[in-house]
């Protein structure tokens, strides 16, 4: 029997929107390659809402972004290039035509392992 790791990334998000968000978490890639999302709602005015994404729900894509949005016509808020094997704090804030998306690295950078 053998124990197989994967890694995983812990979003730990923040949405200072008075409206609820909903937060778009997709696999970078192309267009012609698979459609690898996730797609989370997060109350108004929410702190510390966190999402664990893994390798298996991206695809097995290293890297992804996530977008933030209100409503349908407004600019929406993105980060992206972030790593499937970091964690981050992710913050999106209100600005008068849209959502806006800032990430940084969380203190505990190391990513989370599980086992299959």
């Amino acid at each position: 029997m053998t124990i197989e790791t994967a890694l995983a990334s812990t979003l730990s998000i923040t949405s200072e929107n008075s409206k609820e968000l909903t937060v778009y978490i997709q696999a970078e890639g192309s267009l012609s390659e698979d459609f690898h999302y996730l797609e989370v709602v997060i109350p108004a005015n929410t702190k510390n809402f966190v999402v664990n994404i893994t390798p298996k729900d991206m695809g097995g894509k290293a890297f992804f972004f996530v977008r933030g949005k209100t409503n349908p016509v407004t600019p929406r808020g993105t980060c992206s290039n972030l790593s499937i094997d970091k964690n981050y704090l992710v913050n999106f804030s209100n600005l008068n035509v849209g959502t806006e998306c800032k990430s940084q690295l969380d203190s505990g950078t190391e990513a989370t392992k599980e086992k299959e």
